[in-house]
């Protein structure tokens, strides 16, 4: 991932990013920081959903998922019909899934009847069956047990052994501690202008 010069803000008078630059191979990357540092706002210029005010070079991925922390499916839609409207796999792709004994109980259910943890995991399935380029994850293992949190997990290494690249963020070192990113870090000061690495 490699972002030189970007400079974004909400307003004219307020700078979330100013001349932020930044650049990591890491297939892995965790960005860690209190609320409201900018965290889910680099995700959303990164996958295109917001655009610099500036002229930036961003190295855009042609196959780019975005997983946001709020809940993403249709309520009225099923669980199958919630990654099909999206995504051109079948029934047989779906139900051939090594995930899908995990879900079983409740794909076929629509969303408005699913428990947060529930529609949380056919979000992170329905990206997983996208096998993106680069997959984009805002806080995702909210609402997941620890035994779920774990399944997801191997499906991330999975996934990236597969090739994808993963950025995601996390307020919960016990949510990511498996995953062993390489960790950049939020200040919390504004406008951001680096990140720090942990091994700085």
């Amino acid at each position: 991932m490699i972002i030189s010069g970007l400079t974004f803000g909400y307003n004219k008078d307020y700078y979330v990013f100013e001349d932020f630059s930044f650049e990591s191979s890491e297939p892995l990357i965790a960005l860690k920081g209190p609320s409201g540092c900018g965290k889910t706002t680099l995700l959303k210029i990164i996958s295109q959903n917001l655009l610099p005010e500036k002229k930036t070079f961003i190295q855009f991925y042609k196959n780019t998922y975005f997983v946001i922390q709020e809940d993403g499916l249709f309520p009225w839609l099923t669980g199958v019909e919630n990654i099909s409207k999206f995504l051109s796999v079948g029934q047989k792709e779906i139900l051939s899934n090594n995930l899908f004994p995990v879900l079983e109980s409740f794909i076929h259910k629509k969303a408005s009847e699913m428990s947060y943890g529930q529609r949380r995991m056919i979000e992170l399935f329905r990206a997983f069956l996208g096998k993106p380029e680069l997959l984009l994850l805002d806080e995702p293992f909210n609402f997941l047990d620890k035994m779920n949190r774990n399944i997801f997990t191997c499906e991330i290494l999975n996934l990236i052994a597969s090739g994808t690249k993963v950025i995601l963020t996390s307020h919960y070192n016990e949510d990511i501690s498996d995953l062993k990113p390489t960790v950049y870090y939020f200040n919390n000061s504004f406008p951001v202008k680096k990140l720090d690495n942990e091994g700085n």
